[in-house]
């Protein structure tokens, strides 16, 4: 599901493909950090402040990944998580959740919500950098 940017250029041959991910987090901190992280995976970064703003853009971008974090404003990433397993459009993305409580604790309900994965912030977020750089590099 990797989206194709090709240039203005008409005489372009080859186009090259940019994967996308969705960084949704009310802390502006966690989504640069995130963001700083996912640099070198030559990836378009989208970013959403709460979850409203995190479906809205998902649904018109189509990413690759969504990292949402469970206690957003507006609908948490379990409601967030649920709205875009069940779209066509993009139950195809990998989505991932990053709580501040146990993971043991959230990984019941985010399974039933369709996510990917849970992962403890902030203690975690490398790891979830690094499994997010694993799948866009297949």
């Amino acid at each position: 599901m990797h989206r194709t940017v090709r240039p203005w250029d008409s005489s372009a041959e080859k186009s090259e493909i940019v994967p996308t991910i969705l960084l949704a987090d009310d802390e502006a901190a966690i989504r640069h950090y995130l963001s700083t992280r996912l640099q070198p995976v030559n990836a378009r970064i989208l970013e959403a402040a709460d979850g409203e703003a995190a479906l809205a853009l998902a649904r018109a971008e189509h990413p690759d990944v969504v990292v949402l974090d469970l206690g957003m404003p507006k609908r948490n990433g379990l409601e967030v998580c649920r709205q875009l397993k069940v779209d066509p459009a993009t139950q195809a993305s990998h989505v991932f959740i990053l709580t501040g409580y146990p993971v043991d604790e959230v990984e019941p309900a985010a399974g039933a919500a369709g996510a990917d994965g849970v992962f403890a912030e902030p203690r975690e977020t490398g790891v979830l950098c690094q499994r997010n750089a694993d799948l866009l590099s297949d």
